[in-house]
């Protein structure tokens, strides 16, 4: 029986990060067609909207979003509900992306971990 070496799967991401950002923008997920003539941002962006919109998250709520990627989708539910958020990856380049990409790391109920 072969073994998987976990390392493997963290390098994955570690390599498909800048693709998947060129091609998804800052939100690593599909999007949300409700609407056959959407582009893909839009869709993205819609996905996170209905999200939020099922969640009823306030100020109050503590989100954990487990392979975050960059964090956009995290941060985009904390700017607009002032929810506490945390975001986990294995992927040491989303999270050095996220670093050079805004501000996420300055708002103290943010945070990131890889």
């Amino acid at each position: 029986m072969r073994r998987h070496n976990v390392d493997r799967y963290d390098l994955h991401y570690d390599r498909v990060t800048m693709a998947w950002r060129y091609i998804f923008g800052d939100h690593f997920h599909l999007g949300y067609f409700f609407d056959p003539a959407l582009g893909l941002d839009r869709a993205t962006l819609a996905l996170n909207e209905a999200l939020l919109a099922m969640g009823r998250m306030d100020k109050n709520a503590q989100v954990l979003d487990v392979g975050c990627g960059i964090g956009s989708p995290a941060l985009f539910l904390n700017e607009k509900t002032g929810c506490s958020v945390t975001g986990i990856s294995t992927s040491g380049a989303g999270v050095a992306m996220r670093h050079l990409t805004n501000t996420f790391f300055r708002n103290p109920r943010c945070s990131l971990a890889f």
